[in-house]
Parts: structure tokens; sequence; C-alpha cells
């Protein structure tokens, strides 16, 4: 499978998030608790890695799996589980509409190996576009590995500044925010890629 690999710059100075086009392979190639999970997402007894499947459409589930052939949910901190409680969506995943097109978008965290992954994604008639908004290294708690991060949406209309900028902008559509504790970076959807910003002040 031909996979093209983009990077976009964020605009002037902001973090720049990686894209990738990516076709999703063929269920046939994913795990079987995956092709057959159920609707209210309890995994199937004949696979036991990720221990929760994560609700996530079908092909965006394919492209994980292609990508990260050994990703799992993620454990949070208890810092990271007590704060996402303040919000409504999170903390593993969130759905919105990151472009305007009417379609609904998702962003996910995961774990490949031991890393932390939060992923974007574009729905555009039918396919499905990955950005890998941020990767870190899982906190090790006594040999448990745990994410420091949540996940939570961002309503249209919020402001927001530009990283290292004094350019303030109002989000047009629904945008994924990113926490940890001392810090939240939003990501914002536009001209074909996800540009990284803070709250205003």
């Amino acid at each position: 499978m031909a996979i093209l690999v983009l990077s976009f710059g964020c605009g002037p100075k902001n973090e720049e998030i990686q894209e990738e086009n990516i076709e999703a392979p063929s269920t046939a190639s994913i795990k079987d608790s995956i092709t057959t999970v159920r609707q209210d997402a309890v995994e199937t007894d004949d696979y036991q890695t990720p221990p929760v499947v994560l609700p996530l459409p079908q092909p965006v589930l394919a492209i994980i799996q292609d990508k990260y052939p050994n990703w799992e949910q993620p454990s949070l901190t208890e810092e990271a589980e007590r704060r996402a409680e303040n919000h409504e969506q999170g903390p593993f995943i969130v759905r919105g509409d990151f472009n305007g097109d009417g379609l609904q978008d998702c962003a996910v965290q995961v774990q490949a190996g031991n890393d932390l992954v939060i992923l974007g994604f574009i729905q555009e008639e039918g396919n499905w576009q990955m950005h890998e908004l941020r990767r870190d290294i899982l906190f090790n708690s006594r040999g448990n590995l745990q994410s420091l991060y949540y996940l939570y949406n961002v309503d249209p209309g919020t402001e927001l500044s530009a990283q290292n900028e004094q350019q303030q902008i109002e989000t047009e559509h629904d945008a994924v925010a990113v926490g940890i504790t001392g810090n939240t970076t939003v990501y914002a959807y536009e001209n074909g890629n996800f540009s990284a910003y803070n709250f205003a002040d």
C-alpha cells in the first residue's frame, strides 16, 4: 500500500503537524476484534490487546492498525483523569466537524510502544486523512506506562493566540484541545492542516 507523507507548515512560526493521506486497508487485514467490534465497543474474547477497543469509525481503526500495528488504548494518570472530568468529550476521543464540511471528524490518543501519539482524522467524501498532532514518551509510574494527556473539544468562536506570536484568531469550526497539567494546546484545522494555538489570555 502506498503512503504519501506530506509535511506542512502550520502558519508562521506555528508548530508543524504531520499529515498522511492513507487509503484504509481492507478489513480482512485487521484483527478480528476490530472488524467485529460491537456497537457498545466491547472487545471480543479472542483478542486481548488493546484491553478496550476505541469506538471509532471502521476506516479510522484500519488506518491506525496499519500505521501502528501494536497500538493500544493508553491508561491515564490520575491527574489527567481528574482534569478530563471537567469536559463532556474525551479524554481518549474527540468528535467534531473540524473543517466545516458537515461531516464528523475525530481525534484520538493511542499508545504505540513506549510512545503516546495523538492523531487527528479528517473525513472527506468517505476518505480519511490522518494527521499526527503530537508524540511524547509515556509516563512510567513504577513500570506502568501512562498518558499525561487528555483530549476535549473546543467550540467554534473560541479566541486563540498563535504560538510564539501576538496574532489572535477565532475558531471557525470545532477544534481539538490537548491538555496536560499546566498547559493546553489547541489544534485548529485550517488550509488543509492542523495548526497549534494557545488559548487567548
